[in-house]
């Protein structure tokens, strides 16, 4: 059932995550749904069960996770170097502002004010912000094997906090 799960629902859940942010809270929502119905399927669960125990037994990321999970993995790819030449200089770092002086958050993405919410909704704005958010243990992970088994964890004990 899970291999069923990983192809037929999750390949078309992960499909586009990084623009999935700017699309509004109630399709957010719509999709949720769903993917909370496959999983009480595949687990055999009744129709109202709680969700979050079945993700973290099949160590699946639910919908919202998996575009954080996805943001995430492509700031690494910036961060470190292997995204593609088109993004090289999409984001600056506080410290090429800021050179002269040393700033404790040197090294995280720099932020434009953000005047509305469709603007933090948009990639330009949440995928830096994540990154900047993100615990400073799993940003040094620079390979990105461990780096994505590091995320997912995290990622999976914020389900388990909920």
């Amino acid at each position: 059932m899970k291999a069923l799960y990983q192809s037929l629902i999750h390949s078309y859940l992960s499909h586009s995550t990084l623009i999935m942010n700017s699309i509004t809270a109630k399709n957010k929502q719509r999709i949720a749904k769903i993917q909370k119905k496959a999983i009480r399927i595949i687990t055999g669960s009744t129709y109202n069960a709680h969700t979050a125990p079945l993700f973290l037994q099949h160590n699946i990321l639910p919908y919202d996770k998996l575009i954080i999970y996805s943001q995430l993995m492509f700031m690494h790819s910036i961060e470190y170097g292997y995204a593609p030449k088109s993004f090289e200089n999409t984001w600056l770092k506080n410290n090429d502002r800021n050179a002269e002086r040393e700033l404790r958050n040197a090294n995280d993405f720099l932020l434009m004010q953000p005047r509305t919410e469709t603007f933090k909704k948009s990639t330009f704005y949440s995928l830096p912000n994540e990154w900047n958010n993100l615990a400073p243990g799993i940003k040094l992970q620079q390979n990105r094997i461990t780096f994505k088994w590091a995320l997912k964890a995290h990622l999976l004990e914020d389900i388990m906090e909920q």
